[in-house]
């Protein structure tokens, strides 16, 4: 960063509490009842669609259901199941955005970073840690 010409901590620290204060707007302003009850709306279809999906299933295997076509029944829960991976797929995605999913995977990403770094950086006081050409000391 000193290369950028942030050479001072103090100026560094306010960009980091301006980008947080950015974040912290953007997500508030995102959050509006129309989206809330979009949300809502996306939740209850995944329940009504597990819900009668599990309910097929427990009448097929019950005897309830006379299967006269092997065929069309795969055909149908190959259906089925990707209705369930779409509906759950957009399901997840609704929650991650009401609690912040892509901010915690960003701070875990940086987290993790920092430790292999860490851990894989090369030491005098090691021996044998790699070093940038490749080879150990």
């Amino acid at each position: 960063m000193a290369e950028a010409g942030f050479k001072d901590k103090e100026a560094l620290a306010a960009l980091a509490v301006q980008e947080q204060t950015l974040y912290v707007q953007d997500t508030a302003n995102a959050r509006n009842d129309k989206v809330f009850w979009l949300g809502v709306v996306i939740l209850a279809t995944f329940a009504v669609v597990v819900f009668a999906s599990m309910y097929g299933a427990y009448a097929l295997l019950a005897g309830h259901v006379v299967v006269e076509n092997a065929a069309l029944v795969g055909m149908v829960a190959g259906f089925v199941g990707t209705v369930i991976g779409y509906v759950s797929a957009n399901a997840q995605q609704v929650v991650g955005f009401f609690y912040g999913s892509s901010k915690g995977s960003e701070t875990k990403t940086d987290a993790m970073a920092a430790a292999f770094t860490q851990t894989f950086s090369p030491t005098p006081d090691r021996p044998g840690s790699p070093t940038p050409g490749g080879n150990t000391t």
